[in-house]
């Protein structure tokens, strides 16, 4: 009965250390107040958000400052009635950003907004 739970610790402790320790798929998080919009038509970038404080490599070395979406995103009203209305009333939002495909170019795929 001993040597089962002896056995039986290590095996929970590592199962719990496992599932505790947060995984991140994002390759980058912006945090800050936003700087000003840009928007575009196409699927090309549509909406582009500039927050401030962030010159460069939003979502790894040599990516755009930048951080955008595209109309063809799932959920992307909301987003945008987010992001603006963060915007309007100077909001910090914290975005957490793919990298497309190894590319230079940031894309939203997670947020928060705090007072």
């Amino acid at each position: 009965m001993r040597l089962a739970y002896r056995s039986f610790i290590p095996t929970l402790l590592s199962a719990v250390l496992m599932w505790s320790t947060p995984a991140s798929a994002w390759d980058g998080i912006v945090t800050g107040k936003i700087g000003s919009i840009d928007v575009n038509s196409g699927n090309y970038f549509d909406f582009r958000v500039n927050v401030e404080g962030i010159t460069s490599n939003a979502c790894g070395p040599g990516t755009e400052s930048w951080v955008y979406l595209n109309q063809a995103d799932s959920n992307y009203q909301v987003f945008v009635s987010i992001l603006t209305t963060a915007y309007a009333t100077g909001k910090t939002i914290s975005a957490s950003l793919t990298n497309d495909a190894g590319s230079f170019y940031c894309h939203i795929s997670y947020l928060t907004v705090a007072g």
